[in-house]
């Protein structure tokens, strides 16, 4: 694990294997807690760690999710 310190509207940038990158910023930061933003091309699923669950089975033969498969507008 990379442990960076940041301070507010600080960012980290992570590029992905195709040339695309997510941004991790730092967008406030109140005592213990820290608020972070996390902007994501739309086919990158962010998730809080408490909150996930196993990811849904591939469904590239009929997307349903917003966003993955699917060009603006045009809903399958």
């Amino acid at each position: 694990m990379l442990v960076l310190t940041r301070k507010a509207n600080q960012r980290i940038t992570l590029l992905l294997p195709d040339g695309r990158s997510v941004f991790v910023e730092v967008v406030r930061v109140r005592g213990s807690h820290v608020r972070v933003g996390v902007e994501a091309p739309d086919d990158i699923e962010v998730r809080r760690t408490e909150l996930s669950r196993p990811a849904p089975p591939d469904r590239s033969h009929h997307p349903t999710r917003p966003g993955v498969g699917v060009l603006p507008g045009r809903h399958p």
